[in-house]
């Protein structure tokens, strides 16, 4: 209301053609952008690429006479994306069918690199949301215009390896910088792009209690069902692998034992990868003081031992 309120106050309505434009083609901008698109404006809404030094035509100079305009505002909310929308689709971002997820941050933050200045100290916790890829959002602009469409499609695309699902979602640490990757891929024709609000800072800091999760393995739907151990409410689901029926936690990695298969399926950072234990039908986990991980195989009466740092066998016995 406040914003559509201010767009009256300098004479904009719903219906107008608007030109967008600052001293380059930068996400100030491009939040402006995003704005008005959230408020459901009816007119054009265009970007001057190469900002004000693009423009060779004339100029003003002074305020600009303008009368007031009634700007009654319809937020389209499936521009955003809450972090609880977020939560309910962990584990199936950037899969087959599941949604895109791209952070716009820079890769020393998308990492938790220790030590790094791209790490913002107030953040309680660094990385990236499960599932992400990262493409910085200033690969998008070359000077103070924007980079050519066919190296963008190939950066995002090729590059990054983003798949054009029916929606994906944008974020950064807060909510202005991921505006101009959202306006690229808009560009570059995905349909339903959604901004993070919230962004990693809502992520990193939430509440002690509410990112307590607990994870049930689901034998029958070959996953991780995983729920917030404050309520008991489902948060989202992480595939597997086949019949999972057990699992633990060693060196900062989750460890799933899957009957089905010949192998241990491992969840690090969000990301599930799988350690071939080489037997059928791994069970139920023990850990060594060195950090081993040890895994009975009931399918060829053979214990394998993995290392959880490498993240692969260490010896079957």
């Amino acid at each position: 209301e406040g914003l559509a309120s201010a767009l009256g106050s300098i004479g904009i309505a719903p219906g107008d053609d608007v030109v967008v434009y600052g001293s380059s083609v930068g996400s100030r901008v491009s939040r402006v952008v995003f704005a008005l698109e959230y408020l459901g404006h009816e007119g054009d809404v265009f970007v001057l690429n190469g900002g004000y030094g693009a423009w060779s035509g004339r100029v003003g100079v002074g305020s600009r006479d303008h009368g007031a305009a009634d700007y009654d505002p319809d937020p389209q909310d499936d521009l955003v994306a809450s972090r609880e929308w977020i939560a309910d689709r962990v584990g199936t971002f950037n899969g087959d069918d599941g949604p895109g997820l791209v952070d716009v941050r820079p890769p020393e933050a998308y990492l938790g690199a220790r030590q790094s200045d791209a790490l913002v100290a107030s953040n309680a916790r660094h990385g990236h949301l499960p599932g992400a890829i990262d493409v910085r959002w200033t690969g998008n602009i070359d000077g103070r215009e924007l980079v050519e469409p066919g190296t963008l499609a190939e950066l995002y695309f090729s590059r990054a390896g983003l798949r054009q699902p029916s929606s994906t979602v944008v974020y950064g640490q807060d909510n202005v910088n991921p505006t101009h990757t959202w306006l690229v891929l808009r560009a570059l024709g995905a349909d339903d792009v959604r901004l993070y609000e919230g962004g990693f800072g809502e992520w990193a800091n939430v509440d002690a209690d509410r990112l307590m999760l607990v994870a049930v393995p689901c034998s029958d739907d070959d996953c991780l069902l995983l729920l917030d151990a404050a309520d008991g409410v489902e948060q989202g689901r992480v595939g597997v692998g086949d019949h999972p029926v057990h699992l633990a936690v060693a060196n900062g990695r989750t460890f799933v034992a899957t009957m089905g298969d010949r192998a241990v399926s491992v969840i690090a950072d969000g990301e599930v990868s799988r350690v071939e234990t080489g037997v059928l039908g791994p069970s139920h986990f023990a850990t060594t003081d060195a950090g081993d991980v040890l895994v009975p195989c009931t399918g060829g009466d053979a214990l394998a031992i993995i290392d959880t740092a490498r993240l692969e066998l260490r010896a079957r016995v």
